[in-house]
C-alpha cells in the first residue's frame, strides 16, 4: 500500500500525490525489510527523476535525508532503497506512469522509505 512508502513532496498537488502513489505501488514489492539488519530501523528520503520511458534519469538517486541510525546504517538503508527502485525498474522495464501527463511528473519524486510501516503491514 502507498502508506508503506510515502510521497512527501511539500508542494504536491492532488495529481502529484496520486502519481506518487502509483509509483510507490510499483516499487513496494521490491522492498523487503530485514529485521535483523541495522538498516531496518532507518527511515530514508530519496529523490530521483524519471525519463518519459519510466526509467531513472542517469541512473541517479539522491539521498535527501535519513533518521533513526548512524552513518553506516543510513548508507545501508539508502543502498536498500536504491536497489529496490532499480530492481523494480528492471523487472517492469521502466515504471508505468502512462495514466498521467509527463509534465506533471517530469521534475522528479521525493519518496520516503519507512521500514517501521513495512513491518506493520
Amino acid at each position: 500500500s502507498a502508506d508503506v512508502v510515502s510521497n512527501i513532496s511539500q508542494n504536491a498537488t492532488a495529481n502529484t500525490a496520486s502519481i506518487g502513489s502509483a509509483l510507490l505501488k510499483q516499487i513496494e514489492p521490491c522492498w523487503n525489510v530485514d529485521v535483523g539488519n541495522q538498516n531496518a530501523y532507518v527511515v530514508v528520503e530519496v529523490f530521483f527523476v524519471l525519463k518519459k520511458n519510466g526509467k531513472v534519469e542517469k541512473d541517479k538517486i539522491i539521498l535527501v535525508a535519513s533518521e533513526g541510525g548512524d552513518g553506516s546504517a543510513a548508507r545501508s538503508a539508502f543502498a536498500k532503497a536504491k536497489n529496490s527502485i532499480f530492481k523494480c525498474q528492471k523487472r517492469r522495464d521502466g515504471f508505468n506512469l502512462q495514466d498521467f501527463d509527463y509534465e506533471d511528473w517530469s521534475e522528479g519524486f521525493s519518496l520516503v522509505f519507512d521500514p517501521e510501516q513495512m513491518r506493520n503491514r
